[in-house]
C-alpha cells in the first residue's frame, strides 16, 4: 500500500523540478503550464506589532442602494447653558493663574497659538486693557478671528459690561470652539511648575 502511494506521489511530481511540490507553492507561470492542481498554503495572519492591541475585524454591512451609509453619527450638541458655564469657569481659572510671571508667559504663548496673534500683540493688548486677563484676550482674539471685528471693539464691549459668552453668541461664534481653546490655554498654564 505504501509503495502504491509513493508511486502516485511520484507521478504527480514528475513534470515539476525536484522539490517544488513539497513547498505547496508553484513558481510564477507554472500554474498556466501544469494547471492549478497544487494545494495552496493558507495565508498566515499578519502578526500584530508588539505593544499594540489587536484590532478586531469589522463585519461588512451590505449597502442599500439609494440609502446613505452613516458610520458614526455626530455627537449630540451639549446644552448651551452647560457650555457657557464651562467657558465662564475657564475664564476665571485662567485669570487667576496669570498672577505669576512664568505662568503668564506660558499663558500668552498658548493664547498666541490658539488665536494666531503674536505674543507681542497680546502683551500690547494687555497693557491697553489691564482689567482683562489672559482669558479675555483669548476670547477677544478668537472671536475677532471668526468675525470682521477687531479685538479692540470686542474688548470695549466687554468693558461696557457685556459678558464674553454673550459677545460670542451675538457674533454667532461656536462656544464649543472657544471652550476648547480656553481649555488648552488653561492646561498649558496649569502645567507650569
Amino acid at each position: 500500500m505504501l509503495v502504491a502511494l509513493c508511486a502516485v506521489q511520484a507521478a504527480d511530481d514528475k513534470d515539476l523540478p525536484p522539490g517544488l511540490r513539497k513547498k505547496d507553492k508553484l513558481p510564477p507561470g507554472w500554474e498556466k503550464k501544469v494547471g492549478d492542481t497544487a494545494p495552496t498554503a493558507p495565508v498566515p495572519a499578519t502578526p500584530s506589532v508588539p505593544g499594540t492591541p489587536a484590532v478586531p475585524a469589522t463585519p461588512a454591512v451590505p449597502a442599500t442602494p439609494g440609502v446613505p451609509v452613516v458610520k458614526n453619527p455626530p455627537p449630540a450638541p451639549r446644552p448651551i447653558k452647560v457650555v457657557k458655564a464651562e467657558v465662564n469657569d475657564r475664564l476665571q481659572s485662567i485669570n487667576k493663574l496669570d498672577g505669576r510671571p512664568a505662568v503668564l508667559r506660558v499663558g500668552l504663548d498658548a493664547a498666541a497659538r490658539e488665536t494666531g496673534v503674536t505674543v507681542s500683540k497680546l502683551q500690547t493688548q494687555r497693557k491697553e486693557h489691564p482689567d482683562v486677563g489672559t482669558g479675555g484676550l483669548v476670547m477677544a482674539n478668537a472671536i475677532a478671528a471668526q468675525t470682521n471685528k477687531k479685538p479692540a471693539q470686542l474688548l470695549a464691549l466687554h468693558k461696557e459690561g457685556k459678558s464674553w459668552d454673550q459677545i460670542a453668541i451675538d457674533n454667532k461664534v461656536d462656544m464649543e470652539v472657544l471652550n476648547a481653546k480656553l481649555g488648552r490655554v488653561e492646561q498649558a498654564m496649569r502645567n507650569v511648575k
